[in-house]
């Protein structure tokens, strides 16, 4: 009993030296700065085990502005043990001074929460604007390739340090980047290889480097301000010793004036220079056959939050949602490259059909100009029933329908004739014999007298009496064909998962196609085949928006297997556990 007990602690023990290896600490890099100086904050994750965590969740960055964030591991072995670091590192740019506190942020680790210290930082004032002289030893500058721009104009900005000589450049701390609140900031990139220059600088001869370039790009109109760089340079004062300088760029002002007036309307905020492309990657297809369009804008100019305009096609071409492919690069000149949209046509009946032009407007900021441009109409040419034809069909089809299934009913509630009255309406045999034929004549009367009265009232019956039992049929079929399609839904469900685990691609999604239209009927209360946008509609009102994305987000997933893409038993087993959840939320 003793020695069980010693192993529970023990066991207990171990828990707790393991949970006592898992660590989370917010570790910054400084926690004096001045305002506009960047600082490097980390938050590191050590562990002596391989263990799952998510993502860190950051605490409230207010009073900095966060420009940049870093990911990175670390593995290490002492005495046999690993002990591996995972951290993210943010970097902020203060905006106030003051003594600011940053709580801590948190992480999960196995399902787990846990919690790393905060950090205090002491802000002080921004280091006081100093006039470069020429005489200087080394100092820095942000040359622009222009100061008037537009909304959206890209504006180039280059770094360079100038020093007298070549041996104060040797050693440069990294670039501290200001936080730019007024523009979009992208990063140009470089050789990483260290490039020096000679140039003349009022006659005086300067070694300068190219430390970095950024793209800029103004988000508002007026006069905005981009806050000064900085880094740190050792500068040698003898052989055997040095003085490390700070050294900031001034503070440089652009000019961002708004749009010309009169805009056209289909104008959208692109600027720049630019060609729109429109094509088809064939243009005679067979129904149901899918079908690749693309929209290409090729050229220069601010392609990060350029959005292309849609497509207004035939209601016979089932369209998906397009798929975007950017291929531009940010370069010294500006974004240069493409940008794609990509739909997938699906025609439904065959016959020409015309894809319209599409049309573009941009602002030129050489010319100062609007300019629209259009693309070629595409024309696409399908084999197979046209929709007249396809809805010629479905009518004959329906109105044979609807004949044989009258003729059934009709003969189904009319009672046979009994031979005693359909006797009464029989010629009498012809006879040569004068009293035969008075006879005949007589009888012929008596059977008349009879008969009339009675073909009276049967006529009464079906006549008067018919609309009231046609009522009723109808009643009775509307409620059996709404149990009729709920007992429907669950037999096909069954079907779909036999297809399911027997891999059969087709059945499975023309069963799926099935069970989706059924939902519909269902809810609806009328059965036909409706298209998209009537089913949305329909499962909105009667079930939920939620419930209406769901089967249309399936549907759209199942159209596009149909249409040549590979599926395994995988997919099928997923596609099947989501239509099961639609069709038991539909019968409830």
């Amino acid at each position: 009993m003793q020695l069980n007990k010693s192993i529970f602690l023990l066991i207990l023990l171990a828990g707790t030296f393991v949970s006592a290896q898992i660590s989370f600490k917010a570790v910054p890099d400084k926690t004096s700065a001045r305002i506009g100086e960047r600082i490097q904050l980390s938050f590191i994750i050590t562990t002596s085990q391989d263990l799952d965590f998510e993502q860190v969740t950051f605490p409230s960055f207010a009073g900095f502005q966060m420009i940049g964030r870093n990911v990175g591991q670390n593995f290490s072995y002492t005495n046999g043990r690993m002990t591996k670091q995972y951290m993210e590192t943010v970097i902020l740019v203060p905006q106030k001074k003051g003594k600011i506190t940053i709580s801590g942020g948190y992480v999960m680790v196995d399902g787990k929460k846990y919690q790393s210290n905060s950090v205090t930082f002491n802000i002080s004032e921004a280091a006081p604007k100093t006039k470069v002289q020429d005489s200087q030893l080394v100092f820095m500058e942000v040359i622009l390739d222009k100061n008037k721009v537009y909304p959206n104009e890209n504006i180039n900005a280059e770094i360079k340090l100038y020093a007298k000589s070549f041996d104060a450049l040797r050693r440069r701390s990294d670039l501290e980047v200001p936080g730019m609140s007024d523009f979009q900031v992208r990063e140009v990139s470089k050789n990483k290889d260290r490039d020096f220059e000679q140039e003349m600088i009022n006659n005086q001869v300067y070694i300068s480097e190219s430390i970095a370039e950024y793209q800029l790009t103004p988000k508002s109109t007026g006069e905005l301000v981009i806050p000064a760089f900085a880094l740190r340079v050792a500068i040698p004062i003898d052989m055997f010793d040095e003085r490390v300088v700070q050294v900031r760029t001034n503070h440089r002002s652009i000019h961002v004036v708004d749009f010309p007036a009169n805009a056209p309307s289909i104008f959208k905020g692109a600027v720049g220079d630019f060609r729109l492309l429109t094509h088809l990657d064939k243009n005679d297809v067979n129904t149901k056959e899918s079908v690749n369009y693309e929209i290409e804008l090729i050229g220069e100019g601010n392609f990060s939050s350029i959005i292309l305009p849609k497509i207004d096609v035939p209601k016979d071409l089932e369209v998906y949602p397009s798929k975007t492919r950017n291929s531009f690069q940010t370069t010294s000149s500006g974004e240069k490259g493409k940008i794609v949209d990509r739909y997938v046509m699906v025609p439904q009946y065959g016959g020409s059909f015309k894809i319209p032009e599409i049309e573009f407007c941009y602002f030129n900021p050489k010319t100062e100009k609007y300019i629209t441009i259009t693309s070629d109409a595409q024309e696409l040419n399908v084999k197979g029933e046209t929709k007249q034809e396809t809805q010629t069909k479905t009518e004959i089809a329906k109105a044979d329908s609807i004949k044989q299934d009258s003729a059934k009913s009709m003969k189904s509630i009319l009672p046979e004739i009994p031979s005693e009255i359909t006797n009464i309406f029989k010629k009498p045999k012809n006879d040569l014999s004068v009293d035969k034929q008075e006879s005949s004549s007589n009888s012929s009367w008596w059977y008349a007298g009879l008969g009339l009265p009675l073909i009276a009232g049967l006529v009464w019956f079906f006549v008067f009496r018919k609309p009231k039992e046609d009522n009723e049929d109808e009643l009775d079929m509307a409620e059996f064909n709404a149990s009729a399609l709920k007992s429907k839904l669950k037999s096909d469900l069954k079907d779909l998962k036999l297809a399911q685990q027997s891999h059969d691609k087709d059945s499975f999604l023309r069963k799926a196609n099935e069970i989706l239209n059924d939902i519909v009927v269902k809810k609806a209360g009328e059965h036909k085949l409706y298209d998209v946008i009537e089913a949305k509609n329909i499962l909105s009102n009667q079930v939920s928006n939620d419930y209406a994305s769901r089967w249309e987000k399936f549907y759209n997933d199942i159209q596009s297997m149909s249409y040549g893409m590979a599926t395994n038993g995988l997919d099928l087993e997923g596609k099947y556990v989501v239509i099961e959840d639609l069709v038991k939320e539909s019968l409830k």
